[in-house]
């Protein structure tokens, strides 16, 4: 009895040594051209500049479409750009005062002159 729980054990611990890899093997086949998406509030941004929406415009929880969308402002709309930065695929952002993200072609391109980058 002893011998087949100490083999389950090992088993066990066998199968778990493997799964990094698995995972690892799994991201690698998503795609050569893939980028890692960091979806969350990141550091930066101070003087707050109001900016009006063109159209209809998501605000998403990173600065990447892939990232989940929180609202959405329509036309028109004031949101407070607290900064600017560019994403891994070269796109320009602003973060809000409200820690999300939204595509910068949905503002007039004077935006990012009124803003800091988000780095500093």
């Amino acid at each position: 009895m002893n011998r087949l729980v100490t083999l389950a054990a090992a088993s066990a611990v066998t199968a778990l040594a493997f799964l990094p890899a698995v995972q690892t093997a799994q991201a690698a086949e998503a795609g050569a051209d893939s980028v890692s998406v960091t979806c969350g509030a990141m550091p930066g941004g101070g003087f707050i500049y109001n900016a009006k929406t063109l159209n209809s415009t998501p605000a998403r929880t990173g600065p990447y479409e892939a990232c989940s969308k929180t609202r959405t402002y329509s036309a028109g709309t004031t949101v407070g750009i607290a900064c600017w930065l560019y994403n891994d695929y070269n796109n320009l952002w602003y973060k809000t005062n409200s820690n999300t993200y939204v595509y910068s072609s949905h503002f007039s391109s004077t935006v990012k002159s009124h803003v800091d980058s988000c780095e500093g």
